[in-house]
């Protein structure tokens, strides 16, 4: 029986791996781990098969893809709105830190080709599960 759900730590690189292509979460077909990162630190990515977003989870970062830029920064996941680029396979990406930091990278195989995109809070609003429900005990921003 495979596992449903883990707890993995972060290694000595400051990289937690979630799933892989080959690990007890394969039936997801996904590559998604998280990094640590320093002030200064930089991740360079380059999947020449694999779709791949970069999420900022929290800290501040300068993202580079495609000669375009955006600097960015997050206290958290549960205050504040996402930071992501999603890009086509074969896309390189550069991400410096400049604070501590923990980005989250998601890639899986695709064939397809499309264009880059950079998400803001704007793309992703917060909205409410359970409002007026269960005397609003369950309310959740999601």
């Amino acid at each position: 029986m495979s596992k449903v759900f883990g707890y993995p730590e972060f290694n000595e690189a400051g990289e937690k791996v979630l799933t892989t292509y080959d690990n007890d979460y394969k039936d997801m077909c996904m590559d998604i781990r998280v990094f640590k990162m320093k002030d200064g630190d930089v991740k360079k990515l380059m999947k020449p098969e694999e779709e791949t977003a970069v999420l900022l989870l929290n800290g501040r970062i300068t993202i580079k893809w495609e000669e375009k830029e955006k600097t960015v920064s997050r206290k958290d996941v549960f205050t504040e709105g996402l930071w992501c680029l999603h890009v086509c396979k074969g896309v390189e990406v550069r991400v410096e830190a400049s604070m501590d930091t923990q980005i989250l990278i998601q890639s899986t195989y695709n064939d397809r080709t499309f264009d880059s995109r950079f998400y803001g809070p704007e793309d992703a609003p917060w909205i409410y599960s359970c409002k007026g429900k269960f005397g609003d005990t369950a309310v959740r921003r999601v």
